[in-house]
């Protein structure tokens, strides 16, 4: 269970836009990649994640970078994938 291993698990949600997420229980921060929003909830208090914390700046930071490597792992297999594709084309 995420909560007794002290870990943050990474979620991607790609319906309705794409929403990343990182937990750290009891925390869960929420990126809307269309709205560019940044939520931020605890769900211990708040498990239907209706009520977003405010004034959490440094925790909003600190699950931020986790999420960065979700977004890097996605530039890095779609510069590759574009490559792959170009290589493919000049060798046919």
């Amino acid at each position: 269970m995420l909560k007794n291993m002290g870990s943050t698990a990474l979620l991607v949600q790609p319906y309705n836009g794409i929403i990343l997420s990182a937990v750290k229980w009891p925390y869960k921060l929420v990126w809307q990649k269309k709205s560019g929003r940044k939520l931020l909830y605890n769900l211990l208090t708040d498990p239907k994640e209706e009520h977003p914390l405010e004034d959490q700046d440094e925790l909003v930071t600190s699950l931020w970078d986790k999420m960065d490597y979700i977004i890097f792992t996605e530039n890095y297999l779609m510069e590759k994938k574009s490559l792959s594709r170009k290589l493919l084309t000049v060798s046919e």
